[in-house]
């Protein structure tokens, strides 16, 4: 890893710090909009409602995962990321123009998607991988919503 990329990845392990719910996640709009070494956009789609404090933190670290994938690995020049709520589930969606990977069954992932799989488990959403060599990599989670639990 180059110079410019561990800063890249160390600046956003800096910027994305615990916060404290609601809505966590809609603070990686703060860790995108920090990024120096690629142009990068958040969006905001339906009105946010209240989340599972556990699906809020897997959500939040997904996309913190996914970010740091791009910096480190993905040699891209643009991250786009949507968070959007519709009437029956919370979408993520996060896509890069990097080098891309040839995603298959045979090709779990590193450690990083492996992990951000395991989120997606634990709070009873689904991650979908698309990537292609030379044409970026899209990660969508999507998480049907429950009734928040009191914590």
């Amino acid at each position: 890893m180059g110079r410019d990329q561990r800063a890249a990845a160390g600046q956003c392990t800096k910027i994305v710090t615990p916060m404290d719910p609601p809505l966590r996640v809609l603070h990686l709009e703060d860790a995108i909009r920090d990024t120096e070494s690629l142009r990068a956009d958040f969006q905001l789609k339906g009105e946010p409602r209240e989340l599972r404090s556990a699906v809020e933190e897997n959500l939040f670290q997904i996309g913190k995962e996914a970010l740091s994938n791009v910096l480190k690995h993905a040699c891209a020049t643009e991250f786009h990321a949507r968070l959007s709520f519709d009437s029956e589930a919370v979408r993520l969606e996060l896509r890069d123009n990097g080098k891309g990977f040839v995603a298959d069954s045979a090709n779990r992932g590193g450690i990083g998607l492996i992990g951000m799989k395991e989120r997606a488990e634990q709070v009873g959403a689904t991650l979908a991988v698309t990537s292609e060599p030379h044409a970026g990599t899209t990660i969508t989670a999507v998480s049907p919503y429950q009734e928040p639990v009191a914590t």
